[in-house]
């Protein structure tokens, strides 16, 4: 609707594009200054958002972690320090070693398949983009090579000393920052458009509505709010106030867009565990203690209350697809599915609370 589209416009003082000519920014960049690029990693390391999920996933190591981080904690190997579930950006590595600036992934079968490799070779060009390396190792690498797989990772110790950062050019960042206008050779946090102006987005396209819209159905007060209106017609959507908050929902709503998908990394960071081997056919289902049964012996571990009761519209996901699956053999893909549903809840309840926050003056 053109005519909403130039009210946005005009309330939020940018311009309206029918699509965006480029790949947007990722996500916590942060600031990299042209002066001194290499201190770029230290303002997109351990956001605050990832700090609950970070814990989560250092509170339930899968086995090959917990065996590689015996090998590697209290600085066992070399001297070096390493770090358990560091994040860059909007990414956490499963170990990140910061003096060599060498992180470790350890990799299960869900690695394996085309559309998990697209994701590990953006994830690899946006650590190269902030000159981290990263070391790919199978989970089975641990247990079976471990003295090859040590003396893999020492063979990397240094190689930083040598090589130049390959993304920094003149202060600049090149690697997804294609058609972009940078200030001072300064990259402003959370940029999620490719024209910048003194730190501030100048153009939106339909994406951008979209994923506000999205943001906004989102947000608890809002659906409070307008819980009636919404059984029986289209709901109201809130004009944004200012382009601040305008970006601060786009963003939310884009993360949360992804993840219901299942098109969003995050959903590979497995929070859950799958421990006890059987016949994965699903029976009587219950919710004890952390843990998901799908039958009498075998269950998923370490599955958060809140993704096990969470709501969406008027059915619990977590709940009704086991349930749908009733007397059905979960193959290996049914598992690792499962695993990504539980981590989308998770996450969108984090990131509804974070909507709310910012949304709850405006409905």
């Amino acid at each position: 609707n053109g005519e909403i589209v130039e009210k946005i416009a005009e309330k939020l003082g940018l311009k309206f594009v029918s699509e965006k000519s480029s790949p947007p920014f990722k996500e916590g960049l942060g600031v990299v200054s042209s002066s001194n690029p290499n201190n770029g990693i230290g303002v997109v390391s351990n956001l605050s958002h990832l700090k609950t999920f970070r814990k989560e996933l250092r509170n339930n190591l899968t086995p090959a972690e917990a065996k590689f981080w015996t090998l590697v904690q209290n600085s066992k190997l070399e001297g070096r320090k390493f770090r358990r579930q560091h994040s860059v950006g909007n990414y956490i590595l499963d170990f990140y070693c910061p003096s060599e600036r060498l992180a470790i992934e350890l990799d299960g079968a869900g690695h394996f398949t085309d559309e998990s490799q697209g994701y590990d070779k953006e994830r690899d060009l946006f650590m190269e983009s902030f000159g981290i390396k990263i070391l790919r190792f199978e989970n089975k690498l641990i247990f079976d090579n471990t003295e090859w797989v040590l003396e893999e990772i020492k063979s990397n110790f240094g190689w930083n000393k040598t090589t130049p950062n390959p993304s920094l050019k003149g202060g600049e960042l090149d690697v997804f920052a294609t058609n972009t206008s940078l200030k001072g050779g300064e990259l402003d946090v959370f940029a999620t458009n490719t024209s910048l102006k003194g730190g501030e987005l100048d153009v939106f396209a339909p994406i951008d509505i979209l994923d506000y819209i999205y943001a906004v159905l989102h947000s608890p007060t809002y659906r409070e709010t307008y819980k009636e209106f919404l059984k029986i017609d289209f709901p109201r959507v809130p004009y944004p106030e200012n382009a601040q908050t305008f970006w601060q929902l786009v963003k939310l709503g884009g993360e949360l867009r992804q993840i219901h998908l299942l098109e969003s990394p995050v959903v590979e960071n497995y929070i859950t565990q799958y421990p006890i081997d059987g016949d994965n056919v699903v029976g009587k289902i219950r919710y004890a203690e952390g843990k998901v049964y799908i039958n009498e012996t075998q269950y998923f571990d370490s599955v958060p209350e809140v993704a096990w009761n969470f709501y969406i519209g008027g059915y619990q996901p977590a709940q009704k697809w086991l349930k749908d699956r009733k007397d059905r053999v979960l193959v290996f893909e049914d598992i690792l599915h499962y695993q990504k549903i539980i981590v989308a809840l998770f996450e969108t309840d984090r990131i509804m609370r974070e909507i709310d926050s910012i949304t709850k003056q405006m409905v």
